[in-house]
C-alpha cells in the first residue's frame, strides 16, 4: 500500500470489505411502504435513453453471467462474460468501473473472484483481498445519497417521497413493459436515477428521479445488479447493502491502536496498522493522520476497506509521542461525522 504525502488516493482493489450474504437479497426484496396510486404525477414521460455518460451497470443475465451495458442504453460498451459454473454468479460488485467481484454458489467454488472488463482476466482473490461475509438481520430501507426514498403502491405506481407528497415517476398502465409489478434494484450513485426490474423476465428499466426518462436497458435478468459512476462509486454498497439515514449520521468507532498506545512499526510488513469499525452503507472511508504538533496530515487516504498502514518510513519523520488520526465514513462524495480522534505513540529510537 503506497501513500503519497498528503494526496488522497483512492485503492483500486477492495480490501477487507464487509460484504452482506444476505444483503443482496435484502435489497432485492419489496420492503417499501405500500401507498395508494393517488400520487400527483409526474410532468414528462418519455421512453428514449439519455445520451449522458451516467455509469455503467453490471448484472447477472438470465445464463448466470456477468453482463455490462452502459447505463444510458448505449449498447457499444455492452459485454458479458460467463464464469466456469453451472449454476451461474449469485453476488457481484463494482469494483471501479472495469473489475467486477463476483461469487458463485457452488460449494467447490464459493471463493471471491475478480473479472476484468479490459483484459478479460478472471482471477481469485486472496484471503486479505476478498471481501468478507456478514449477515444482516433485516431489510434496509431504500434510500438515494441525498436522503430520498421512493414507495411503490398495490397497483406498481412508483412515487418519489416529497415531505407529505408523493410525485408519481412511474406508472405501469402508461405505456412500457406492463406485465408483473416493478421492484426496486438500486439508485445510482448520484442519487439521480433509479434501476428497477419488471416482469416475470426481471427486465431492467433506468428512471429518472423525476420520472421525465425511463427506458429499458435489459429484456431480461435475474435481478442482481451493480451500478458504477466515476468518483461516485458503486451501489448497491460495497457491503452489498441498501443506504439508511443512519448511514448518513454514522460516526465512525475506531478499533485499534487504543488511545496512547505504543506502536512498533516494524512488526507485521513494517508500518503502524490503524483499524476501524464499518458503518453500513458506506462506499468508502476517509483516514487522517498527523504527525506531532501538525495541522497538517502525512496522511490524506480514501479506502473501501477498515484498515491501512502507516508506512514506517512516515512514522520515523517525526518525533514519537504525539501522533494522531481520525476516521469518516463517506457515501459516494457525501462525508459523515469525523470519529473520535485517536492517539499513538511510536516505539523505537528517532
Amino acid at each position: 500500500m503506497a501513500f503519497r504525502g498528503h494526496s488522497r488516493v483512492r485503492i483500486g482493489l477492495v480490501a477487507l470489505v464487509a460484504f452482506a450474504l444476505l444483503g443482496l437479497a435484502a435489497c432485492n426484496v419489496e420492503t417499501l411502504p405500500a401507498t395508494s396510486s393517488g400520487a400527483k404525477p409526474a410532468t414528462t414521460a418519455g421512453n428514449q435513453p439519455v445520451t449522458a455518460d451516467i455509469g455503467l451497470i453490471a448484472y447477472v443475465d438470465t445464463n448466470g453471467c456477468i453482463a455490462r451495458i452502459a447505463a444510458n442504453g448505449d449498447p457499444s460498451s455492452a459485454k458479458a462474460f460467463c464464469p466456469r459454473t453451472r449454476t451461474g454468479v449469485s453476488y457481484l460488485s463494482w469494483l471501479d468501473g472495469e473489475r467486477v467481484v463476483y461469487m458463485t454458489p457452488e460449494p467447490a467454488a464459493t471463493a471471491w473472484r475478480m473479472f476484468d472488463f479490459t483484459t478479460g482476466a478472471d482471477t481469485a482473490l486472496s484471503d486479505e483481498d476478498a471481501p468478507k461475509i456478514r449477515v444482516l438481520s433485516d431489510a434496509p430501507w431504500y434510500r438515494s445519497i441525498d436522503g430520498e426514498f421512493v414507495e411503490f403502491s398495490p397497483e406498481g405506481v412508483i412515487s418519489r417521497v416529497e415531505g407529505q407528497d408523493r410525485v408519481m415517476i412511474f406508472d405501469p398502465l402508461r405505456g412500457g413493459d406492463t406485465a408483473g409489478l416493478p421492484r426496486m434494484l438500486t439508485w445510482s450513485p448520484d442519487g439521480k436515477w433509479l434501476l428497477i426490474a419488471r416482469s416475470t423476465e426481471r427486465s431492467l428499466w433506468v428512471i429518472s428521479r423525476n420520472g421525465a426518462a425511463r427506458y429499458r436497458v435489459a429484456a431480461s435478468s435475474r435481478a442482481h445488479v451493480s451500478w458504477w459512476m466515476p468518483n461516485m462509486g458503486a451501489l448497491p454498497h460495497l457491503d452489498l447493502t441498501c443506504t439508511t439515514i443512519a448511514a448518513f449520521d454514522c460516526q465512525v468507532s475506531l478499533v485499534s491502536p487504543a488511545p496512547g498506545t505504543t506502536v512498533d512499526p516494524d512488526r507485521a510488513r513494517g508500518g503502524a496498522l490503524l483499524e476501524w469499525a464499518i458503518c453500513p452503507g458506506a462506499t468508502g472511508y476517509e483516514v487522517v493522520v498527523y504527525p506531532p504538533g501538525d495541522t497538517t496530515p502525512v496522511i490524506d487516504y480514501v479506502t473501501t476497506g477498515t484498515t491501512i498502514r502507516v508506512p514506517a518510513a512516515t512514522l520515523a519523520s517525526a518525533p514519537a509521542s504525539g501522533w494522531s488520526w481520525k476516521v469518516r465514513s463517506l457515501i459516494g462524495p457525501t462525508a459523515g461525522p469525523w470519529s473520535e480522534e485517536g492517539s499513538f505513540t511510536v516505539a523505537g529510537e528517532k
